[in-house]
């Protein structure tokens, strides 16, 4: 099947921000309307606990809002299900902070019109502050690297475009991973299940100010927790000492920035419950 005008759904997830102060929202609308052959329609999904309550509408959006920090996972389900109501055959998973440039939109219209029909998932090279952050591929202790070589693809949300039907396969978001993690267990869910994972041949950029220390210390802790739970569910023995230590290594220098130890512990006691949990939960998939 091959269609002249793919059919987009982007959905951002914003939190204790207005939709227009998002540089993701601003960057879409700017560049949307001069894409030929593309059939768009974004979606802005507030997490805000008091949001702002800007409809959108007018400005060339749809707005909603959940009233509360109801976490990525299921802002990504909602999206999902509305991509199916609304016939959309692809849709973008964005972060408020990222620069969608034309230069994107193309690409993602070419990926889109060449692989309609098919479940498959696109991801594009992001740099953050000068480096590559995604895609990246493991090697077998587990280590991430992100510098081209051939692998399971895994990448981070933004800017990741998955066919309707892959994202709304209740196997693929793991509700559990509703914040930190959620990336991992994604694409552990897709390559689990072979869904196939391509990096288009565009660069993008994204501000990930987590990994320098943009934390503070419930978000922290929520890191510690989902991704030691996601090591102890998911991962074979190599990677799971390897991202121990490196999550413990993360977890000093990023509670450290802080200037008080407070964190640290509230976040190794964090990382010890959900080891308890992804042990328990380990039985409930295929390990990769």
């Amino acid at each position: 099947m091959t269609v002249s005008s793919p059919k987009i759904l982007f959905a951002v997830v914003i939190y204790r921000i207005a939709p227009l102060e998002s540089a993701t929202v601003n960057s879409l609308l700017e560049h949307l309307g001069n894409i030929a052959r593309l059939s768009a329609h974004i979606l802005v999904l507030d997490n805000s606990p008091a949001p702002a309550g800007d409809q959108g509408r007018a400005q060339g959006f749809e707005y909603v809002a959940f009233g509360k920090n109801v976490g990525l996972a299921h802002a990504y389900r909602y999206a999902a299900d509305r991509a199916k109501e609304d016939g959309a055959e692809f849709i973008v998973t964005l972060d408020q902070d990222s620069i969608v440039s034309a230069a994107y939109l193309n690409s993602l219209r070419d990926y889109a019109y060449h692989h309609a029909g098919q479940e498959v998932v696109f991801c594009p090279r992001i740099m953050s502050a000068g480096r590559v952050v995604s895609p990246y591929v493991y090697d077998a202790f587990g280590n991430p690297h992100f510098d081209g070589r051939k692998g399971e693809l895994h990448a981070i949300n933004s800017f990741s475009v998955y066919a309707t039907a892959v994202l709304a396969d209740s196997k693929i978001i793991d509700n559990y991973y509703w914040l930190d993690a959620l990336d991992f267990a994604i694409y552990a869910n897709l390559h689990r299940k072979h869904i196939p994972v391509t990096e288009m041949k565009v660069d993008v950029a994204h501000s990930l100010s987590v990994l320098d220390g943009g934390m503070n210390s419930e978000r922290l802790a929520n890191m510690a927790h989902y991704e030691a739970a996601f090591l102890f569910q998911y991962c074979g023995l190599a990677r799971l000492a390897n991202g121990l230590l490196r999550l413990l290594v993360r977890v000093v220098r990023v509670g450290r920035a802080s200037g008080r130890f407070g964190p640290i512990g509230k976040a190794f006691k964090a990382a010890g419950a959900g080891s308890l949990t992804g042990m328990r939960r380990r039985g409930q998939i295929t390990q990769i």
